[in-house]
């Protein structure tokens, strides 16, 4: 298992390379690092945590790979995303893109398995911003995602088994992983 954190708050990073190898970025790792504006994500992710590249307002587009599994809550709250694809392999997504105010553009696959944490939360909550709500066709296209609920025991036995996948030791209290 291989992983990247620490880098929160960093006021002069603006390009992130994570070398392939690497599985896991662990929550808040890139969080409020306002002038990051590329980020590449090697092959090999499998997991992002929530809140990992939150209030990063200048990343205006980022490449999530194939055979990513997990976007965790507020993974890119706050973002300066424009546009966001979203891998066939994601499996489980929480609150990832929420505040993004910029985003305007969602491509989901059309064949996906994606699975929503709890009953409360629609799947369009997922992706609040201001531009992003003000599109008909997104709600158009959400309406016809095939996307299901699942209760949060369930959720959380779905991050365990994603949290072994990725070679973490255990799934914390919060639902982040624990190294």
């Amino acid at each position: 298992m291989t992983y990247v954190a620490g880098f929160s708050d960093c006021p002069n990073l603006s390009v992130a390379v994570i070398p392939e190898g690497v599985t896991y970025v662990a929550g808040s790792s890139f969080s409020g690092c306002k002038d990051l504006s590329s980020v590449t994500l090697p092959s090999t992710l499998k997991a992002i945590d929530g809140s990992a590249f939150k209030n990063c307002s200048c990343l205006k587009s980022i490449n999530l790979p194939e055979g990513l599994m997990y976007i965790g809550d507020s993974a890119f709250s706050g973002a300066g995303l424009t546009s966001v694809s979203l891998p066939k392999s994601i499996r489980l997504i929480g609150s990832a893109f929420n505040k993004c105010d910029s985003l305007a553009d969602i491509q989901i696959p059309a064949d996906h398995a994606i699975s929503t944490v709890g009953t409360e939360k629609s799947f369009e909550s997922y992706f609040s911003g201001k531009k992003i709500q003000e599109i008909i066709a997104l709600q158009k296209l959400l309406k016809e995602t095939k996307t299901h609920k699942i209760s949060e025991a369930e959720g959380k036995s779905l991050r365990a088994e994603i949290a072994k996948m990725v070679g973490a030791k255990s799934l914390s209290s919060n639902g982040s992983f624990d190294w």
